[in-house]
């Protein structure tokens, strides 16, 4: 059984944890945040045996990952027994002398079912094809350096964004409605599938037919209820599917 390192207890760390539990990966988890111990750990504890050498994870804050980043650059530091350089989770760091690795994945309050298969975007493409033997389940996709600010921004506003639009939505208005909340939990996910699945064809409704008598009473409510937000949504969508030439629009409004 290979055994490597973590540092962190929060869902970052649960979660690599229960990964590494699937794949018959065991994990040795460093508790001080000194890093000094952390070296002094690893480098008693390691062995060589069938060039089973570890793995350093660190699920911590960004600000930790730059201090150790730093603490590193210093030669008398480097002397790690591990395999890779150290692994951390940021979906936006980029580091030279740390690896990135981070789950294209919203988590919530509590780990799911199936979380041994979700894919992770990685700026290593050597830690991918290890990984990719270790873990057979997940898949490992790279990305350029340059992109993972990016690529964490759309991923932030997707796994929060998303859902804070979507609470200030029901709130002020599907609260508002003698109906259970989960009525409308398949119509959010059918939504979200059918974008997926077919872009700007998957608009409906008033906004697609060019209903602006409806579409207006649904601006004044909005704005009634301090959604300005929403409001400016739909009178913007509106007015850029109106924009569109002919034959692209037809495959909008069809």
């Amino acid at each position: 059984m290979k055994k490597s390192y973590i540092v962190g207890k929060g869902q970052m760390a649960r979660a690599w944890t229960n990964i590494c539990a699937h794949n018959n990966s065991s994990l040795i988890e460093l508790d001080s945040k000194k890093f000094e111990d952390w070296h002094k750990l690893i480098n008693k504890k390691s062995t060589l045996e069938n060039n089973d050498i570890p793995i350093l994870y660190l699920a911590v804050p960004d600000r930790i990952v730059f201090e150790y980043s730093s603490f590193l650059l210093d030669s008398k530091n480097s002397n790690l027994n591990l395999s890779h350089r150290p692994v951390h989770f940021s979906g936006s760091l980029f580091l030279h002398n740390i690896e990135g690795l981070h789950p294209t994945m919203s988590f919530g309050s509590e780990l799911k079912d199936g979380i041994e298969k979700i894919p992770f975007v990685c700026d290593s493409k050597k830690l991918i094809r290890d990984l990719s033997i270790l873990f057979r389940n997940n898949k490992f996709h790279y990305i350029k350096p340059n992109e993972k600010e990016l690529y964490h921004t759309f991923c932030t506003q997707v796994c929060s964004g998303i859902s804070i639009l979507l609470e200030d939505l029901w709130t002020k208005l599907g609260d508002q409605v003698q109906l259970d909340k989960s009525i409308y939990q398949k119509l959010v996910a059918t939504s979200l599938e059918n974008w997926f699945e077919h872009g700007s064809e998957a608009l409906s409704g008033p906004l697609i037919r060019g209903d602006e008598g409806t579409l207006h009473k649904h601006r004044a409510i909005l704005s009634e209820l301090g959604l300005g937000l929403f409001q400016e949504l739909v009178a913007s969508s509106y007015e850029n599917i109106q924009k569109l030439e002919p034959h692209k629009k037809e495959g909008v409004l069809k």
